[in-house]
């Protein structure tokens, strides 16, 4: 595992690190971009063309289900449109 994310508990990273070994490979996919661009985040435009997820909020849910801690950010963009950004950590 190549995160710097800090503040991950062991739990934490033990949840990670079996997300890594049996989860779906859209799991592993939002969990490895999320750890490689952990400032960036993810939102659900980005995941739809990226990885080709439609469901980000679904696949979300699943990895906090998993035990991996994701926050989430409202945010605006320049045309004033509300969307959520996903980050790990707490």
């Amino acid at each position: 595992m190549t995160t710097s994310v800090k503040n991950l508990t062991a739990s934490d990273i033990c949840a990670i690190k079996n997300v890594q070994a049996t989860g779906t490979p859209q799991q592993k996919a939002i969990l490895q971009h999320l750890m490689d661009r952990k400032d960036a985040g993810l939102s659900q435009f980005e995941a739809l063309h990226l990885y080709r997820v439609a469901a980000l909020p679904r696949r979300v849910a699943d990895l906090i289900e998993a035990g991996v801690p994701i926050r989430k950010e409202r945010r605006e963009d320049p045309t004033g449109r509300a969307y959520v950004r996903y980050f790990l950590g707490a």
